[in-house]
């Protein structure tokens, strides 16, 4: 199972981020090659079920996505998610103050079939393209957040 650690810091509090977070609906807003759901049951909460398509090299792979914890005790958030479909995997995010801001911590476990590595041809590319997108979709939500967090100040 290949496996992506990546962090950033969001200047901005975690109130600034929750909503982007931890709303299926407002994943695509912010992660790079999701798209809205087209089938949602659930807020967020443990047991939430969304289906997306996410879009690598050119193709759209169905997958579906099911929240499996929730933690969020006012000042920082952890949730936990399995997805499944075209790849399957987990990933863990967490959201916790630091000073000047909010450290993102994300943990992408995934596995790849032969038949989208048959279309896209090498492991390698994959996993870097899954990399890149995931560094991208933590930019975007930074940049959203510290957006937001300067128009409510």
């Amino acid at each position: 199972m290949a496996h992506i650690h990546k962090t950033i810091v969001v200047a901005a509090p975690p109130a600034a981020i929750r909503g982007m977070v931890l709303d299926p609906e407002r994943w695509a807003e912010w992660y790079v090659g999701l798209s809205a759901p087209t089938k949602l049951e659930g807020g967020g909460e443990p047991g939430t079920y969304s289906e997306h398509t996410y879009q690598l090299a050119g193709h759209g792979y169905p997958i579906h996505h099911t929240v499996s914890e929730v933690e969020d005790d006012g000042s920082s958030i952890r949730w936990k998610g399995t997805i499944e479909g075209s790849f399957r995997g987990w990933h863990e995010w967490s959201y916790r103050p630091v000073a000047g801001g909010t450290e993102v911590t994300v943990d992408h476990h995934y596995e790849l079939p032969g038949r989208m590595l048959g279309r896209i041809v090498d492991a390698v590319v994959v996993e870097r393209l899954i990399a890149r997108n995931l560094e991208a979709s933590l930019d975007t939500l930074r940049v959203f957040g510290e957006s937001a967090h300067a128009e409510a100040a």
